[in-house]
């Protein structure tokens, strides 16, 4: 069998979701239902090149003479009641969504008086809503559906819907605007390329007006916009980062979780940006707002945590000395990860564990055995935790200098080959922990070492650098 939408749909279905769809079978089509099963018996991974199409037949219908288009037809219609379905759901979980649906199938229909009735209801539905993005759209396409009715007369007495239609639009234009600039400004960091763009004036009266009258969710994505792009120093800006994460713990209650969780996201990501420009505070910080995420269940969405999350909460967790709460985060989310780099996540955290609990030995065995995909995440943070349980070792006596400069030449290796391009920035502050791993090695068994620890330090204070906390503290310790 080719592999195909149904399959890829199958392969995503929840537990609950498939419960879902044999009762919407039973009453809706129960033809397909034995075929519906029948595909479950080829889960939970559905390889495309394993699964005959025969046997899926015979299983589904004993006695039915197998016929190849026959069943492609109702493959094709198992998969549209799937999507069906999947819609519906979407439809139930977001009422507004539906409504506004409603609303738009009525907006021509003469007469009017049902239309009429659902704007008010979807009016009603706007109000007591606190709006997410998207749902800003859906406020704004209201009166949009409005100046489309049949009903609505063309002359003077529409300016004001008119007017305020103008004003949802901008509305909607400054949010989408300030998210993006945020998502981009977080992306931008590991990027090669810059994008151009339009500058928008947030000074305009204009704007400033939009601003005044704007959601509180708004609000708060301009002030960290205002953060992001302040010409202020570190510290200043963490000043600011608290002020906003005060802001945000206080504001929760008024917008939508979806808002939350992004400005909880932005903000994470900009705190953590500032961390790697040395500010160990920043670290702190970082660490406090996982925290409030994770006790305010905003880090999963859908069933679903990136497996990149999750690595950066051990790390911030370990990198604070908090070993044990980065061992609490990896069993509760564990779950939530993706089938295909569950295995390999669990294992490189643990093995992120170990190291933070100076369990080098333990921290390397892991990393020998585990199977890792090779994706960028997994692949360049584990040369960085190789190189530095090497030093570690080394120091405590557990393997000569040699084997730290045979993963340095192993790291040279890797950047070489370059499988994951890495962005030019992020590639010269791996190389330049390298580097430092390198120096300290030779520093201390070389006794006509020509470099000085003072030297090394400032060369440290010029350079950007992967796990600088760790390169400064065992600068510090050069004997």
């Amino acid at each position: 069998m080719r592999d195909n939408n149904l399959l890829r749909y199958l392969r995503i279905l929840t537990e609950e979701e498939g419960k879902g769809i044999r009762r919407h079978l039973e009453q809706s089509n129960p033809k397909l239902l034995p075929l519906f099963e029948s595909f479950l018996k080829e889960g939970p991974n559905y390889v495309a090149e394993e699964i005959k199409e025969e046997r899926l037949a015979k299983r589904a219908y004993p006695g039915w003479a197998y016929n190849e288009q026959v069943l492609r037809n109702r493959n094709t219609e198992l998969r549209q009641a799937l999507e069906d379905f999947l819609a519906q759901q979407e439809l139930r979980e977001r009422p507004l969504l539906r409504q506004t649906l409603l609303t738009a199938r009525l907006r021509k229909r003469v007469p009017s008086a049902a239309f009429e009735k659902n704007l008010e209801r979807q009016d009603r539905a706007l109000n007591q809503y606190n709006l997410a993005l998207d749902g800003l759209f859906l406020r704004f396409n209201r009166y949009m559906l409005e100046l489309d009715a049949a009903s609505t007369s063309q002359n003077e007495a529409e300016l004001p819907l008119l007017q305020e239609a103008r004003h949802r639009l901008d509305e909607n234009y400054l949010a989408w605007h300030l998210f993006f600039e945020l998502d981009f400004a977080n992306r931008k960091r590991y990027l090669n390329e810059q994008l151009g763009r339009p500058e928008l004036n947030l000074q305009d009266n204009y704007w400033a007006g939009i601003l005044q009258r704007a959601s509180p969710a708004l609000q708060l994505f301009y002030q960290l916009y205002k953060l992001e792009t302040s010409d202020a120093a570190p510290e200043e800006k963490l000043a600011g980062c608290k002020v906003l994460f005060g802001q945000l713990r206080k504001q929760a209650p008024n917008v939508h979780t979806v808002d939350v969780r992004e400005l909880f996201t932005a903000l994470a990501n900009f705190v953590a940006y500032l961390y790697n420009r040395r500010i160990s505070s920043y670290g702190k910080l970082l660490l406090r707002l996982y925290r409030w995420g994770h006790e305010h269940s905003l880090l999963v969405e859908d069933d679903y945590l990136p497996h990149s999350f999750l690595i950066n909460l051990v790390i911030t967790a370990g990198m604070n000395g908090e070993p044990q709460f980065a061992t609490q985060l990896l069993q509760h989310y564990e779950p939530y990860l993706a089938p295909e780099v569950h295995r390999a996540t669990v294992g490189f955290c643990a093995a992120l564990i170990d190291f933070y609990s100076q369990k080098y030995r333990a921290s390397l065995q892991k990393l020998e055995v585990l199977d890792m995909p090779q994706a960028y995440d997994f692949s360049v943070r584990r040369q960085s935790l190789l190189l530095r349980i090497a030093y570690e070792r080394f120091l405590a006596g557990q393997c000569d200098s040699t084997k730290v400069e045979d993963r340095c030449r192993a790291f040279d290796a890797f950047f070489q080959r370059d499988a994951h391009q890495v962005s030019k920035t992020l590639r010269e502050k791996y190389l330049n922990l390298k580097y430092f791993v390198r120096s300290m090695t030779y520093y201390r068994v070389d006794p006509n070492c020509k470099v000085t620890q003072n030297e090394l330090i400032t060369d440290f204070n010029r350079s950007e650098c992967i796990a600088w906390e760790w390169v400064e503290k065992h600068l510090s310790q050069l004997p």
